[in-house]
């Protein structure tokens, strides 16, 4: 019997004036792992939330175990796209425990549910590091803990690999196939069609909210990841003869001891010339969204200097959970905050942002009579780095800017890199086909260390890499990891 199942749904979205689905039904048994593929903006997030009791349909019914339910019981977990999103705790060990605590289970089992949680995500070490110093990554491992502590009978994992290297991908797979083998139901979303061999069903996603397809697994002919020729990248004029913007002779930056580990971030001559396009690559934790803050002046440094031939407020930094900086309105209730800036210029900016807006294949009006957050989670990462490049920044560091997003929308996010607005770009991403698509010049960071900016030839043959994932991918999805040699 299906333990979820949905007759005849039909949702309409605030602020929307179409349906996601006009007339939806679908039913996911226990036995099966299910694996939801769609493009950006087709309701693979929407579908989830129905079924995870977090939004109420407009017409139809939802059945928990065959029985219609206004209030879905605790059975069902839901790990959001974002995890920043459901992140509660004050520390790693608190956010863990927290559905524990409103359960009323007894203290004795919370500590052995805590403690087996935090052991298979590999998090016992991070125990009692508060949670806005994790990592994407970290945060991602901390959410699945707390699902995985509460016992519930069936997941719903949104995008649950967007935030992971290859070592926590394949550890998040080893724990689906044990879970899946203890008899928990799962039902994967992901933009990316090579994870459809994860499930013994998958369930296709078209565009006006109705199902595609719906099979076992097999290939869903909705074409790679990412495309696999490499991007022509517009060539500048010598940058390497160029003085740096951004230079910095020798740093160090260590967290604060009460974050848990002790962890220093080390650089030594690194820098970025105009026109450059550098791809920064590493683990889940090893410092890349730590320094892009250091460069763009949000934080200081312990010890060291970074030269800056401009000022500050010309560095835009994009982060990875960047959406949530708009999700209090429209892009017009946005606006007057950006006039603060120095010379802000509204109505160049707002013909710079249509601009962008078009070129991200936005409606042009959409976003600034529209919430931000009633777009899909694809269309707001792309608006976020329209409102960014509206800037004309001098440096744009871009944080995981392709969570989020997926395959088709990917291409419309490449020209950034492609026609060149901006001049100067470092971009930090997990997905090494992305970087080397895009960026002429990788850095790597191990362990706190980093290495100097150079071409991927050099970075390769100086450091060995893994590329295989244990869940088959297109080649250019695969994603690397350097070891030195």
């Amino acid at each position: 019997m299906s333990i979820l199942e949905i007759r005849n749904v039909r949702y309409r979205p605030p602020h929307s004036t179409e349906s996601v689905f006009p007339r939806l039904s679908l039913s996911l048994e226990m036995d099966d792992m299910t694996v939801l593929i769609g493009e950006s903006g087709t309701g693979k997030t929407t579908l989830g939330m129905l079924l995870a009791g977090g939004v109420e349909p407009d017409q139809g019914e939802i059945l928990v175990d065959g029985a219609p339910s206004e209030h879905l019981p605790d059975l069902v977990g839901f790990l959001h796209q974002n995890p920043e999103n459901q992140i509660i705790g004050t520390t790693v060990q608190k956010d863990v425990v927290y559905g524990l605590e409103n359960r009323g289970i007894r203290v004795s089992e919370m500590k052995k549910r805590a403690r087996h949680a935090l052991e298979m995500f590999r998090l016992l070490p991070l125990r009692e590091r508060p949670v806005n110093w994790l990592s994407g990554g970290e945060m991602q491992r901390t959410a699945l803990a707390g699902l995985l502590a509460t016992d519930a009978r069936y997941l719903i994992l949104d995008e649950p690999t967007s935030f992971l290297d290859i070592p926590g991908q394949n550890m998040l797979y080893q724990i689906v196939r044990e879970l899946k083998s203890r008899g928990i139901g799962i039902l994967w979303i992901t933009q990316y069609p090579g994870e459809s061999s994860l499930g013994d069903r998958v369930v296709v996603l078209g565009r006006g909210g109705r199902i595609r397809e719906d099979a076992g697994t097999k290939e869903t002919g909705m074409g790679q990841t990412e495309k696999s020729d490499r991007i022509t990248v517009a060539r500048e004029s010598s940058p390497e003869q160029s003085p740096p913007v951004l230079s910095v002779p020798e740093l160090n930056y260590r967290y604060p001891a009460e974050s848990g580990e002790n962890f220093r971030l080390t650089v030594r001559e690194y820098s970025l010339r105009p026109g450059e396009i550098q791809g920064w690559y590493g683990y889940t934790g090893s410092g890349k969204s730590t320094f892009a803050r250091i460069l763009a002046g949000i934080v200081t440094p312990g010890e060291g200097t970074v030269r800056r031939s401009t000022g500050v407020q010309d560095i835009i930094y994009v982060p990875q959970f960047a959406e949530r900086l708009l999700y209090n309105g429209t892009l017009d209730e946005t606006l007057p905050l950006f006039r603060e800036r120095k010379d802000f210029d509204e109505a160049a900016y707002r013909e710079h942002l249509a601009a962008e807006l078009e070129a991200m294949e936005i409606p042009g009006t959409a976003p600034f009579q529209r919430p931000i957050w009633s777009f899909s989670g694809g269309e707001q990462r792309r608006i976020v780095l329209a409102v960014a490049a509206a800037f004309r920044p001098k440096v744009c560091i871009l944080d995981e800017p392709t969570i989020g997003v997926s395959p088709g929308d990917r291409r419309k996010i490449e020209q950034l890199f492609t026609f060149r607005k901006i001049r100067t770009i470092i971009c930090i991403s997990h997905e090494y086909g992305f970087l080397t698509d895009v960026c002429r010049q990788g850095v790597y960071f191990h362990e706190g260390a980093v290495s100097g900016p150079m071409p991927w030839t050099s970075l390769e043959q100086q450091y060995t890499y893994l590329t295989e994932s244990e869940v088959p991918k297109s080649p250019s999805r695969m994603r690397h990891h350097y070891q030195p040699l």
